[in-house]
């Protein structure tokens, strides 16, 4: 749950980039976050606990599941809560919910299983950010014709970052016959990729002066992460301390509007 407020932060964000926040919004979103929390992390979480007993990330965070009946249980109940939680939103939300648990379902869940399928893996990952977004735009009122185009780019540029999420990982995905990016093009590819969506967004879409100061941070991140990138151990916790930093952002976006 270290990244709740990710999930809650890109719903406000959303929501925000439509039109002011409500209180009701404001009161809504930590909810569905929560449940969003347990259907984005809950079946990877299950399906990757022997590979997570290995890994240093996990070791750090300690989010590994130690009983099997109540990893399996969390994992499918939150799916099946979420399901009958979108028969109370609106068409935009309901919409947005259901293809961010079939995106997390996809991607953990054999046989897809696409965390083991690059680039399918970062492309989920793409999808499963601009659909939690859109959800706040629904929360808002709004419907899909109202997601603006940074919600596009930051989704490809997630896709791409996604990978320098899974380098520690590398040894032991590698280990279970998983393909994901870094193992598919590399550990120096993955960063190259990333900083490249970067360079995309900030060349073809007007950011706001905030957006524009966290897509810099964003560039020179994997110049950082190549210092660290055969370290496991460092690496995590780069990759850890990424959290705090975008959920930072992405609140003070949602209650600026990106106007700082």
């Amino acid at each position: 749950l270290y990244t709740y407020p990710l999930g809650l932060f890109v719903i406000l964000s959303g929501a925000a980039s439509h039109t002011q926040l409500t209180p009701i919004v404001s009161l809504k979103s930590p909810l569905i976050s929560f449940l969003l929390a347990f259907i984005a992390f809950g079946p990877n979480e299950y399906y990757d606990r022997k590979i997570d007993r290995n890994l240093e990330r996990k070791k750090i965070t300690g989010n590994i599941v130690s009983d099997e009946r109540i990893g399996f249980t969390v994992a499918w109940g939150s799916i099946a809560l979420g399901i009958i939680a979108s028969l109370f939103l609106s068409f935009t939300a309901a919409v947005s919910f259901l293809i961010v648990i079939a995106a997390s379902v996809a991607y953990s869940v054999p046989p897809l299983r696409f965390k083991g399928r690059a680039p399918l893996d970062g492309i989920t990952n793409g999808i499963g950010l601009f659909f939690i977004f859109a959800l706040g735009v629904g929360f808002i009122g709004g419907t899909f014709s109202d997601i603006i185009p940074g919600a596009y780019w930051f989704s490809l540029i997630f896709a791409a970052f996604h990978g320098i999420a899974a380098i520690p990982d590398v040894k032991e995905d590698r280990k279970a016959g998983l393909r994901t990016m870094p193992v598919l093009i590399g550990k120096k590819g993955v960063l190259l990729l990333s900083q490249s969506t970067v360079i995309l967004a900030l060349l073809f879409e007007n950011f706001s002066p905030l957006t524009k100061r966290m897509l810099l941070i964003m560039f020179f991140a994997p110049i950082f992460s190549s210092f660290t990138i055969n370290n496991e151990r460092k690496m995590s916790k780069m990759v850890i301390a990424g959290v705090p930093l975008c959920a930072l952002y992405l609140i003070l976006y949602a209650v600026t509007r990106g106007v700082i």
